[in-house]
């Protein structure tokens, strides 16, 4: 039971990240330029989120 609960909720998140994903997509190609200057700033987000997963 408790696992069906989870695997709902898991998925449920997993469609809510794949919307946060593309959405930082997109803020990415809008401010392209000043994320060239800071590389790392995008692997710390998306490090952010994965964490964010993996707690969930």
């Amino acid at each position: 039971w408790l696992t069906s609960v989870k695997t709902r909720s898991f998925l449920a998140s997993a469609r809510n990240m794949c919307c946060l994903l593309e959405t930082v997509d997109s803020i990415n190609r809008n401010h392209q330029c000043q994320f060239e200057n800071m590389p790392s700033n995008t692997s710390i987000t998306k490090l952010g989120i994965l964490l964010y997963f993996v707690e969930l």
